[in-house]
């Protein structure tokens, strides 16, 4: 299959605040960058698009259906299969094809043509052996303190204003009578 974009360091590049450096081997996960290239290719793949699907009884429309992929802070899920870590080389191998513009070569047996990407972004998460995601519930309870504490300071901010609105209000109309 075709490149959907120029190789890296063509310009076309982007850099992300979501990225990862894995395993000290040189490998550096740019979670923006593989969507983007997710998206482009795709369209090359014909997301969306109808064929012609012969059946027993004549034909039918259809569309191919997307491969399901997860990635996660600490590695991704592909189709309903095993975890699979940033440090594993074929996991490496897989996202650098998809940074590239490229088509996964672990794929490209099976799907020749290519096939779109169907893509749950869960790169806030880390992945466990158990299926649960593990710092996540002290980054919820850290980022739900925060808030809390935001709106109880805006309440009694607001709180204040209205009460010196109100006196104020209540100077002025005492003054006028």
């Amino acid at each position: 299959m075709q490149p959907a974009v120029d190789r890296p360091g063509s310009g076309t590049d982007t850099h992300s605040s979501f990225s990862k450096t894995s395993g000290g081997r040189g490998f550096h996960m740019n979670f923006d960058l593989v969507l983007q290239r997710i998206r482009e290719l795709n369209i090359f793949a014909g997301e969306g698009e109808s064929f012609v699907q012969t059946t027993a009884t004549g034909a039918q429309l259809a569309t191919k259906d997307p491969i399901p992929l997860r990635l996660y802070r600490n590695g991704i899920v592909m189709f309903d299969g095993p975890f699979r870590s940033y440090q594993e080389h074929s996991t490496q191998q897989c996202m650098q094809d998809l940074m590239d513009g490229y088509f996964p070569s672990e794929l490209q047996e099976r799907f020749p043509d290519g096939v779109p990407f169907e893509v749950n972004i869960s790169f806030f998460f880390f992945f466990t052996l158990h299926g649960t995601f593990t710092r996540c519930g002290c980054l919820l309870r850290r980022i739900s303190t925060l808030l809390q504490q935001h709106v109880r300071k805006t309440q009694k901010a607001f709180t204040l204003s209205c009460q010196c609105k109100r006196k104020n209000k209540n100077k002025i109309n005492n003054t006028e009578d």
